[in-house]
């Protein structure tokens, strides 16, 4: 589910208040994540223990739906670890909220994508139409998605991109 290389990330949020973490990887190794802590921080993970993230000035809407999408696009091939470099970008509701140059993503992990939780930071509220994208969907698509123009389904992107397409909860 970490695509190598560049990517996006697109969710439905209606945060109850209290909320820390949308989603994360089980480990800190590499991968991304997604966490509020008085406002929306869109990270990326690389090496062990070691981060970058975009931080929105922008504070979730309690018990209000917000569509919430980050991509990474991808500026330096990876190095000799497998560590590449980037821009991360954030957007709440198809504006863009924040941006972070040089930000550096490995997406070698073996770890599990915790999606509302990991360990005791949980996510209090509802969670809907998750989708990661090995592709950095441009402020078009998202606000596509935002307009509900269209879904994770249907959203024109590469014909290869794999998605639930049974509505089964499994990326198949």
């Amino acid at each position: 589910i970490y695509p190598a290389g560049s990517f996006s990330l697109t969710t439905w949020i209606k945060d109850e208040g209290g909320s820390t973490m949308i989603t994360q990887p089980w480990s800190f190794a590499s991968g991304f994540q997604v966490t509020i802590s008085g406002d929306f921080r869109f990270w990326t993970l690389y090496d062990t223990n070691q981060y970058d993230y975009a931080r929105s000035l922008v504070s979730p809407t309690v018990n209000s739906w917000q569509h919430i999408a980050m991509t990474y696009d991808v500026t330096n091939a990876p190095d000799a670890s497998g560590t590449y470099t980037g821009t991360i970008k954030a957007y709440i509701n198809g504006l863009l909220v924040a941006t972070l140059e040089d930000a550096q993503y490995d997406s070698q992990t073996f770890a599990d994508l915790a999606i509302g939780r990991r360990s005791s930071a949980v996510f209090k509220g509802l969670i809907d139409e998750f989708a990661v994208w090995p592709v950095v969907l441009t402020q078009q698509q998202i606000n596509g998605l935002v307009a509900k123009e269209y879904t994770p389904l249907n959203l024109p992107v590469l014909s290869d991109v794999k998605a639930d397409i049974n509505q089964d909860g499994i990326v198949n």
